[in-house]
């Protein structure tokens, strides 16, 4: 194992090792198992280059073996990832919902260099998992004209009851329509991912006070100073706290 995840085994024996590994990754002991997790990315790592082995571990039973692959794969250059469209595919057909959701992200990175996955991301449009879905209109966009044909689709959709797909769906019309710009991490697209994350952090804020307090946990002032948003959540337009009011809070 030590050599294996030093680099020092012969490439051409790392396949027989994997699946060694693998069979590891099923022992009863936890240790065991963290260290064949181990081994088995560095292994992966290795032997990225190798469709055939890389496509064979995406129909791996075992869920950390896709985890440790997907890993791997979200670290490749998106040109590097052309060649392991076969393995994306089955990846995003796998039974774990985060597998799923992983392997569409990894799509959406690779862009027009995994063009040849549009059909299969417009099939995952009708996952049970809304991440997936969410994810998939993501990465249809990222194809920027490879996915014009796709185009009326995602004017449905844009029409549709779900907000959130309706406004992913929204933004991968302008990007295939090339009316955002071509720069992949945008100002614009960072500033809608955060605020994507922001609002979800403040959403999830919300609820665990709100649980909190009516579970009976909380009582009087405390309850009513954990209800009130924290600094760092406030919108900077609101302003500053009087300073009378802040020394009341400090208190």
């Amino acid at each position: 194992v030590k050599g294996i995840m030093e680099g020092d085994a012969l490439p051409h024996r790392l396949v027989q090792h994997a699946h060694k590994v693998i069979t590891m990754m099923g022992h009863e002991d936890v240790g065991v198992r963290r260290t064949a997790q181990e081994c088995l990315n560095a292994i992966l790592i290795q032997t990225a280059s190798n469709e055939t082995f890389v496509e064979e571990a995406a129909t791996d039973g075992n869920r950390e073996v896709c985890i440790c692959l997907v890993e791997v794969l979200r670290n490749l250059q998106p040109k590097a990832l052309e060649k392991h469209s076969g393995a994306l595919k089955l990846l995003l057909n796998n039974p774990e919902p985060d597998v799923r959701n992983h392997a569409a992200e990894i799509i959406g990175r690779a862009g027009p260099h995994a063009a040849g996955l549009c059909d299969a991301l417009v099939e995952a449009l009708g996952d049970s998992d809304a991440r997936v879905r969410w994810s998939s209109v993501v990465a249809l966009g990222k194809m920027r004209e490879a996915a014009m044909r796709y185009v009326p689709m995602l004017k449905k959709l844009v029409e549709g009851s779900d907000v959130i797909i309706r406004r992913a769906a929204s933004d991968s019309l302008k990007k295939i329509l090339g009316r955002e710009s071509m720069e992949p991490h945008s100002r614009e697209g960072n500033s809608r991912e955060a605020f994507s994350r922001d609002s979800f952090i403040r959403d999830s804020f919300s609820r665990e006070n709100v649980s909190r307090s009516v579970s009976g946990d909380l009582r009087g002032q405390n309850s009513e100073r954990l209800l009130l948003p924290s600094r760092k959540f406030r919108s900077s337009a609101a302003g500053p706290l009087s300073p009378a009011y802040s020394k009341g809070r400090t208190r």
